[in-house]
């Protein structure tokens, strides 16, 4: 006879059933959740079933610095997908570190979102303005829940992925983004809901939690409107650009660069002081400035620049084509005028030049801020050079800031030219190249004078002594920085002259020696954006670059 399970439950389980109960205990205990087991038990003839739905459990702190006492913490489950599915949890936080716990319905795909005031240690003042941040994690792992800007980030390009990878693959991939978009180690598996800005004693992470702390501080110094309040926007602006591929490339690039530039001059020490002066001692041992092994590639670059080229190629050979060819079309054209096809998948079909395209800081994908002497930007960005002329221009997509060259007699001029020359063996390849050769002209030489020569050594030290807009930093770009600035897309020069006037379109020097001939480094022509190698002793323009590597 074949067994029939019943539509009643049994009251009470069998021997059998107990020890199921047991196993399925002690394997929710692994995982430190709280298990409260409802199973259905179905039995007939000896032979039992049981379904069994776990709840859940989540604590840990939410800190930008820390949220204060009774702000929100909800919890949304998730659907597959990544959508909340409409069933929520909500607490409050317990104390002024931002502490709460909560128990769930459901485990898996969840978010938790927080929202209060908290103690900003950048000032060391208690924020008026309530600040909104989230995690997305996998309660089944019952894991810690910490709740922070890198989470904020993260949780963002988990959902995003989650209908491809389903939770874990897609919160691994995203928390790969981040470190490789901000220098984390998250090493031994640790992941961002697991760091604590407060915490300076955990070997594992303690080089993390100092990077948060000087990122979370950062953003604050670098972005705060006139009365010194981080705004929401900022936060959603930085979410869903890293939620889009993975990087700050879009609309949050703004306030990267910003955090990246504060965090240049944001001490940690002065960070930690505030948060144990200021939580009436209860943070004793946050992160110090020691405990960054390095200042990471997101605080120092962001991003090489698109090529410019916005048109595409045709197809006009083989049996059908025109034989008539053409390289300025529109790439949403099937055929051209002469009826040749465009090929899709060309340099044009991708990036920044054809997802932010919009000339108005740079042309196609490049984007530009005029800088002053001071390193300020320009009032009106829209200014001719001739009518108000700039020192420096930086580039919103890599960070990096460059020389503004003129068209007047003294130490910038256009028309200079320079020996490659490098006394450091580390960083010249093999070869330091020529320190005077007076066949080269640059603004004040004198040959009695070393400090005047016209090398790229002499000249970099010049500009740093007369701390052009404002620094002391200026260095050779290599060879891919220098690349980075060129527009492939125009010729005699190959580069946006609205922001870089007085460009001459001829060789220009890179930091970067060839490997494989000492007493050469790379050139890049701004004719037509080539590049080349030369010897060490030839006459090139150069312009310096700072912040980046």
């Amino acid at each position: 006879m074949t067994n029939q399970p019943t539509n009643q439950p049994t009251n009470q389980p069998t021997n059998r059933n107990n020890s199921r109960l047991a196993e399925l205990n002690q394997r929710f205990r692994q995982f430190s959740l709280p298990l409260l087991l409802a199973a259905t038990l179905t039995a007939c003839g000896g032979s039992d079933e049981a379904v069994v739905i776990p709840p859940a459990s989540s604590s840990g702190q939410v800190q930008k610095g820390p949220y204060q006492i009774g702000s929100t913490v909800t919890a949304y489950r998730l659907d597959g997908s990544g959508n909340r599915t409409g069933e929520s949890v909500t607490t409050q936080t317990t104390d002024n570190l931002g502490s709460y716990s909560l128990n769930t319905d459901w485990s898996g795909a969840t978010e938790i979102e927080a929202s209060g005031n908290f103690l900003d240690e950048s000032s060391g003042n208690v924020t008026t303005t309530p600040l909104t941040l989230s995690a997305v994690v996998d309660l089944q792992m019952g894991d810690t829940t910490n709740i922070n800007l890198f989470t904020h980030l993260h949780g963002t390009r988990t959902k995003n992925r989650m209908a491809l990878f389903g939770i874990t693959t897609a919160s691994s991939l995203a928390a790969t983004d981040l470190k490789n978009s901000y220098g984390l180690q998250l090493s031994n598996s640790t992941q961002p809901h697991q760091l604590d800005l407060t915490d300076g004693s955990d070997s594992t992470s303690k080089s993390d939690n100092a990077l948060l702390l000087l990122y979370s501080g950062a953003l604050v110094t670098g972005n705060q409107d006139g009365s010194g309040t981080l705004q929401q926007s900022v936060l959603n602006n930085l979410a869903t650009d890293f939620g889009d591929n993975g990087a700050i490339d879009g609309v949050g690039n703004s306030a990267h660069l910003s955090t990246r530039t504060a965090a240049r001059t944001t001490s940690i020490d002065t960070l930690r002081t505030n948060l144990h002066n200021n939580s009436a001692g209860a943070i004793t041992d946050a992160p110090a400035e020691a405990d960054l092994t390095v200042r990471p590639y997101a605080l120092k670059a962001g991003f090489l620049n698109d090529t410019g080229i916005t048109l595409c190629g045709d197809y006009a050979y083989g049996v059908t084509g025109s034989g008539n060819h053409h390289n300025n079309v529109d790439c949403t054209l099937a055929t051209d005028v002469d009826g040749d096809p465009v090929p899709d998948g060309q340099d044009a079909d991708y990036g920044r030049d054809k997802t932010a395209n919009d000339n108005s800081d740079g042309h196609a994908g490049f984007s530009f801020t005029k800088l002053d002497s001071n390193g300020d930007p320009l009032t009106d960005q829209s200014v001719a050079y001739n009518v108000t002329p700039w020192s420096c221009v930086r580039d919103n997509v890599s960070g990096l800031i460059w020389e503004v060259k003129t068209d007047t007699a003294g130490r910038h001029n256009k028309d200079d030219t320079f020996n490659w020359y490098n006394s450091d063996t580390t960083t010249n390849g093999g070869n330091a190249g020529s320190a005077d050769d007076d066949g080269n002209i640059c603004f004040g030489y004198d040959v009695t004078e070393a400090a005047s020569y016209c090398n790229s050594q002499a000249y970099t030290a010049r500009v740093n002594s007369a701390t052009l807009c404002g620094a002391s930093d200026w260095r050779m770009p290599t060879r891919e920085e220098l690349r980075s600035i060129v527009a492939y897309d125009r010729t005699i020069p190959a580069i946006d002259t609205d922001y870089f006037p007085n460009t001459v379109a001829n060789w220009f020097w890179s930091a970067s020696p060839n490997a494989g001939i000492s007493d050469s480094a790379w050139i890049v022509n701004f004719y037509y954006g080539n590049v080349n190698s030369a010897n060490k002793s030839n006459g090139f323009r150069l312009r310096l670059v700072r912040a980046g590597q």
